[in-house]
């Protein structure tokens, strides 16, 4: 297999137990916290969520959930400080589990030649966006920590 290809499906299976151990034990009260000046846990874990769209997309693959589900978590979104706007706590994680697994499995049968295709109105190609996308979601995932200290959990995850 590609060592490329590999790299990506570890990252992306490495980044969902990385959110699972961050959220396992809290509330959706939890991760509304609002810290001064930024996003809170939901908001990140939707945005997160946001971002598999499009790397579903990037993959050819249909969504699990209901197209712009997550559009209330996109870049320059307002912040979400109410249970009334957030998406359930079980929800996003779910579909953050269910889009992990259609992606690393995409990502195992797939060749140089689908990770080398372009893509229509971006300057990368299928395995270029996708190595950004999961960057960008690795940066995100950074923010949990202090998000769970914001909550008031302590414990040191990674």
């Amino acid at each position: 297999m590609n060592r490329y290809i590999d790299y990506l499906a570890e990252n992306l299976a490495r980044q969902n137990t990385l959110i699972h151990m961050h959220v396992d034990d809290l509330s959706l009260a939890d991760t509304l916290v609002q810290p001064s000046g930024g996003n809170n846990m939901n908001w990140t874990l939707g945005h997160i969520a946001a971002h598999r769209e499009k790397m579903l997309a990037v993959a050819g693959i249909d969504l699990p959930w209901a197209p712009n589900a997550y559009a209330r978590y996109d870049r320059g979104s307002e912040p979400l400080v109410d249970e009334i706007d957030a998406v359930d706590l079980a929800q996003v994680v779910g579909d953050l589990d269910k889009s992990s697994e259609l992606l690393v499995d995409w990502l195992k049968s797939a060749d140089d030649a689908a990770l080398a295709t372009p893509l229509e109105g971006d300057r990368r190609d299928r395995g270029s966006r996708l190595g950004f996308l999961i960057w960008h979601e690795t940066m995100h995932i950074g923010h949990l920590e202090p998000e769970r200290h914001l909550a008031g959990y302590h414990n040191s995850i990674i």
